[in-house]
């Protein structure tokens, strides 16, 4: 802080007075970081890239398929059941 002031005699309808400080602050510097992660998708291109990802992708279709199946049927059902269907 570098100065403090009061104003013992203002016209306001309070018992309070007013205080004025003057004051320097530094603010601390924060490194921006993009949340969100940059995907490179020129490695696609690659054979043994494009082979993991296809598997990758249909392994959590299949997932998010079976939990739809499983909603959709009753719990007395047997699992064998819903994979025939």
């Amino acid at each position: 802080m570098k100065q403090a002031k009061t104003y013992p005699g203002s016209d306001i309808n309070s018992d309070h007075n007013p205080l004025i400080v003057k004051m320097k602050i530094q603010l601390k510097k924060l490194n921006k970081t993009n949340g969100k992660q940059q995907l490179d998708f020129s490695l696609l291109k690659s054979s043994s890239y494009a082979a993991r990802y296809k598997i990758e992708i249909r392994n959590r279709v299949d997932a998010l398929h079976i939990e739809e199946l499983e909603q959709q049927f009753d719990e007395e059902e047997h699992i064998e059941d819903i994979w025939k269907k």
